[in-house]
């Protein structure tokens, strides 16, 4: 499966799981890949919202910011992170 059907099984699975902290944050992750900024940071902030602890949800801000005042980066801030993920 290549990065846009990735793109297109999450998205399907925010649908049914909008909660769901990590795929939200992955959603993000891979939407800054692909270079749409503005999609990035609509996933960071509904991750954002459902960070429990204060510093999750600092760095996730800190991602918000950072997308925000310099564009969407091509690789991922945790290179190892995508693989936890699954």
């Amino acid at each position: 499966m290549g990065i846009m059907g990735g793109v297109i099984k999450g998205q399907g699975s925010v649908a049914l799981k909008p909660d769901d902290l990590l795929l939200n944050l992955r959603l993000a992750e891979v939407h800054e890949a692909l270079g749409s900024g503005e999609k990035a940071v609509h996933f960071y902030q509904i991750a954002g919202e459902q960070a429990s602890s204060v510093e999750f949800k600092s760095y996730i801000h800190r991602q918000v910011e950072r997308v925000k005042t310099t564009g969407p980066r091509k690789a991922t801030p945790m290179p190892g992170f995508r693989y936890v993920l699954g």
